[in-house]
């Protein structure tokens, strides 16, 4: 199974700028929201991993950083 994510540029600036003016209180549970769904796509991208050596479910991470500025 092959997932292809396309995210062009003028929609990130669009993002960015708007979770530059949410308060910190939303901006946080945007933050949390965010996790809550990156946690579900690991998770799921490692079920559905072929398992031999186990390298390519260990290969699969991911990283959330704050887009503020």
């Amino acid at each position: 199974m092959s997932v292809k994510i396309s995210i062009d540029k003028k929609s990130v600036n669009i993002l960015r700028k708007n979770l530059n003016n949410l308060s910190k209180e939303k901006y946080k549970e945007v933050q949390k929201e965010v996790l809550k769904a990156a946690i579900n796509i690991d998770r799921t991208a490692k079920r559905n991993s072929p398992v031999d050596t186990g390298r390519n479910r260990a290969s699969i991470n991911f990283e959330v950083k704050d887009c503020l500025n």
